[in-house]
């Protein structure tokens, strides 16, 4: 008696057309939903970038009062922490001076980055009498 065995296929090699486009699928899933983080972190990077330069300008403007050479109204300061004109601006500067005891001055000093005007940072800095 003879039993009936299949005839071996032979192993096919490579991905099926369902596989393939499964796989596109899932991946450009995947980079969809990472595109919103691409925002955050460019917004992120800005924003950190705007934090340094504003603290660098507000030591500059110390230094300037310091030194006696702050002028009035400081002004605007452009992306490299140099003075210009508003046209040209990325941050406003703006300072005011208290009388402390003992002829100390106190200068306020507060630095808006123009991309985020909402959100300006202010620095204080104790002045030695003259």
């Amino acid at each position: 008696m003879k039993y009936f065995r299949p005839a071996p296929r032979k192993s096919r090699l490579g991905f099926s057309l369902v596989e393939a486009s499964t796989s596109i699928g899932v991946l450009g899933l995947g980079l969809v939903s990472l595109t919103p983080l691409l925002g955050l972190g460019l917004t992120s990077a800005r924003q950190s970038r705007d934090g340094q330069l504003a603290v660098q300008i507000a030591r500059d403007v110390a230094t300037e009062a310091r030194e006696g050479t702050l002028a009035a109204d400081p002004g605007y300061r452009d992306s490299e922490g140099n003075v210009c004109s508003s046209a040209d601006a990325r941050f406003t500067i703006q300072t005011a001076e208290t009388n402390l005891v003992g002829k100390c001055m106190r200068l306020t000093i507060r630095v808006t980055s123009l991309n985020a005007p909402t959100r300006p940072s202010s620095y204080a800095v104790v002045l030695p009498p003259p």
